[in-house]
């Protein structure tokens, strides 16, 4: 396994991709008991599966009504959905946290650069409030990387956030705003603010409270 976790993170064409995902796929089909029943069920024989486009996936309401771990695996995190397409959430287990750190930062750097060099503010109602979502944990770990006491989360105080943006314009940093869609369109509405240095990042959707579009701030 740990052999395997060190390939992920050295791939560099697409080549030792799609090797490594072969790889991952027949770790998953032996060692996975949910995913080898499905396997099972599908009448899929894991060793004719020669290419990542074969792979088949495991549908996302297993992760709602079954464990989905490794043999010998033991949950260390829980990560759960939102909800909003029905009151059964899906969990995602983590077994080795290190790894999932160790996965979104790489990713942020190869995407953003690096977290140091930035102002991050995050603006995630409904998320923040709970305590198994994994938004709010990789936002918090990439806040913490920052050093910064204006990187942090705002709820519904727009005034503090709108602030805190001209505290970050200030400082010559790079700033990246997070949030869930319909409360970036909120606060959009009551304030202004442009900055050659910002970056707004959009996820989550309008969970809801309108209906699903693409905008531009």
């Amino acid at each position: 396994m740990q052999e395997i976790v060190e390939q992920i993170f050295n791939i560099q064409s697409e080549e030792q991709f799609e090797s490594t995902a072969l790889r991952i796929f027949h770790l998953q089909a032996n060692e996975n008991p949910v995913y080898k029943s499905f396997l099972n069920f599908l009448r899929v024989d894991s060793n004719h599966v020669k290419t990542i486009s074969d792979i088949p996936f495991l549908p996302i309401s297993f992760f709602k009504t079954h464990k989905v771990l490794l043999n010998g695996m033991h949950e260390k995190l829980i990560f759960r959905s939102s909800g909003t397409t029905g009151a059964l959430t899906s969990n995602h287990l983590v077994a080795e946290p290190e790894v999932y750190l160790k996965s979104f930062l790489l990713g942020f750097r190869n995407a953003y650069g690096n977290p140091e060099d930035f102002i991050i503010l995050a603006l995630l109602p409904g998320y923040l409030e709970r305590g198994d979502s994994s938004l709010v944990y990789m936002v918090n770990h990439l806040i913490n990387e920052t050093k910064s006491d204006v990187s942090g989360f705002y709820l519904q105080n727009h005034q503090a956030l709108y602030e805190a943006l001209g505290l970050a314009a200030q400082s010559g940093r790079k700033i990246l705003l997070i949030g869930v869609t319909h409360a970036l369109l909120k606060f959009a509405r009551n304030y202004s603010f442009s900055h050659e240095n910002l970056i707004v990042m959009e996820t989550g959707g309008m969970k809801g409270q309108g209906p699903e579009s693409t905008h531009s701030f």
